[in-house]
């Protein structure tokens, strides 16, 4: 029989073999300015410390960057779809799977978010005079920086990288024990790190899932289509969506995620929108088991 520790290395192997790590940097001209004068006279005027005050000037009108808003969201909602949570919040764990899909939603992301930049730089000189315009002598020339400054403000690029692995570390300077507790505590962060991941998967179903209880629960048919609660396909499809991601984001094989996203493939999205509004009876089966399915994904957080 395999010792626990060793089936936890040869997960933690697969999924170093069959996942990376991806880093992915959005940064952009901020368009706001720190007052710390405007925000020591608002203090005293409200009897507070000037260290308890902000004080922070737009200088450009709202709706100004929309763009690269528009782009990093769209971006990062495919991302945080297809990859796990590392460390840090820009850092990622993508199966290997999904990687031309990363680089071609990059891709045609990153072409937007140039075309954004280029539109953005040619507009800056107006925008900023609108601004003036409309802030008077609460906006100065030397808050604004020039063309030229500006277009280092602006990036969106991402990099890879290996998922870590204590086999991989050496060091001239250190003997072999410091080495081999270097690559052991390696090791571990990076499995615990991997655990961590692998249960935000069952997370992603607690909104949808409750979602569809409620809906479920309240609907009411209306044969005059007048006052009828609405039930949009929707709510299955976001959920079949989910779980063919999650198919491949399971890396470690864990089986508790493997029977609660097969329930919920044979009792809940084997059935179509139609059916659930049609028939009494599925409609009660279906919100049975969906009940019974956040029951247990509660359950594995206990």
């Amino acid at each position: 029989m395999t010792p626990p520790t060793a089936q936890v290395k040869e997960k933690q192997t697969v999924v170093c073999y069959n996942a990376m790590l991806t880093h992915v940097t959005f940064s952009k001209y901020r368009a706001t300015k720190l007052d710390k004068d405007a925000g020591e006279e608002f203090a005293k005027q409200k009897n507070a410390n000037a260290a308890m005050v902000t004080v922070s000037k737009k200088l450009l009108e709202k709706g100004a960057l929309q763009e690269f808003d528009q782009v990093e969201r769209r971006f990062k909602k495919w991302w945080k779809l297809h990859s796990m949570p590392w460390s840090q919040e820009s850092v990622r764990i993508l199966p290997n799977e999904f990687h031309f899909e990363f680089v071609k939603e990059y891709n045609e992301c990153k072409d937007l978010w140039d075309k954004a930049t280029e539109n953005f730089l040619k507009k800056f000189p107006s925008l900023v005079k609108q601004a003036k315009s409309m802030g008077g002598d609460f906006l100065k020339d030397e808050y604004y920086p020039t063309v030229t400054e500006l277009k280092t403000k602006f990036d969106f690029s991402y990099s890879l990288g290996p998922i870590p692995q204590g086999v991989n570390f050496a060091a001239d300077k250190l003997n072999e024990s410091d080495i081999r507790r270097i690559q052991k505590d390696i090791d571990k962060k990076a499995t615990e790190a991997t655990e961590k991941a692998i249960d935000t998967i069952l997370v992603r179903f607690i909104k949808p899932l409750n979602h569809l209880v409620e809906k479920l629960g309240t609907y009411k048919a209306d044969p005059d289509n007048e006052g009828a609660t609405k039930f949009h396909e929707s709510m299955i499809t976001n959920i079949e969506e989910l779980l063919d991601v999650v198919s491949v984001l399971n890396l470690t094989g864990n089986k508790q995620i493997e029977k609660l996203t097969y329930k919920m493939a044979k009792d809940i999205t084997s059935y179509d929108a139609d059916t659930l509004r049609e028939d009494d009876a599925v409609r009660a089966k279906v919100l049975d088991s969906t009940k019974e399915i956040l029951q247990k994904i509660d359950d594995y957080f206990s």
